[in-house]
C-alpha cells in the first residue's frame, strides 16, 4: 500500500511541477510518511522518484504498474507460503510413517 500511495503522490508532485523542488518535497513526505505510519519498506522513497525520472508519457501507469507489481509479489508470496504449509505437512507424515513402519519391523523381528 505505501509504495502506490508514494507513487501517487510522486506523479502528482511531478504532474502539477516537474522540478527539483516538488522532487525534494516529494521526498520529505514520502519519509514523513514512512515514519508516521511505520512502514518498513524503504523502496518506497524509490517508487515515487519514479515519475521524475522516467521518460513516460503515460504518467499514471506508474502507481498502476507499481501497484500491480506489488500484487503479483504479494500473490507469489502466498503461493509460496502455501506451498511450504503444505511441503511441511506431508513432510511430517511422511517421517510419521516411516517411523511407524520402522517400529512395526523391529516388532516383528523382536
Amino acid at each position: 500500500m505505501g509504495a502506490t500511495v508514494s507513487s501517487v503522490i510522486g506523479t502528482l508532485f511531478f504532474f502539477v511541477y516537474p522540478s527539483p523542488i516538488s522532487l525534494f518535497v516529494n521526498v520529505l513526505l514520502t519519509i514523513w510518511m514512512i515514519n508516521r505510519f511505520k512502514w518498513n519498506a524503504p523502496p518506497i522513497v524509490a517508487v515515487s522518484l519514479i515519475p521524475f525520472f522516467s521518460q513516460s508519457s503515460h504518467h499514471w501507469f506508474i502507481p498502476l504498474s507499481v501497484c500491480a507489481v506489488m500484487l503479483g509479489v504479494m500473490l507469489v508470496l502466498l503461493i509460496a507460503e502455501l506451498v511450504e504449509s503444505k511441503w511441511s505437512a506431508l513432510s511430517s507424515f511422511l517421517v510419521r510413517n516411516k517411523v511407524a513402519s520402522d517400529a512395526e519391523k523391529l516388532d516383528i523381528a523382536g
